[in-house]
């Protein structure tokens, strides 16, 4: 049987008009961006993050990679 995690981490939603998402979001939300530019790779550590994330009261992590 699968078991299946009891909590979600992280969505990225893909979108095509970053700026417009991200100001949606955040009138949504009701909050900034955690990251709101590129992060490029770091060779050995990590691949790269989107260019907007915002992290959630509940710890959750909401991107929105372009």
């Amino acid at each position: 049987m699968t078991v299946f995690p009891a909590a979600v981490h992280h969505v990225a939603l893909t979108v095509t008009d970053l700026e417009a998402s991200r100001a949606w979001y955040r009138r949504l939300l009701t909050t900034d961006p955690v990251i709101d530019e590129d992060v490029p790779a770091l060779p050995g550590h990590h691949k790269g993050f989107p260019p907007t994330i915002f992290q959630l009261a509940c710890g959750m992590i909401l991107a929105l990679p372009a």
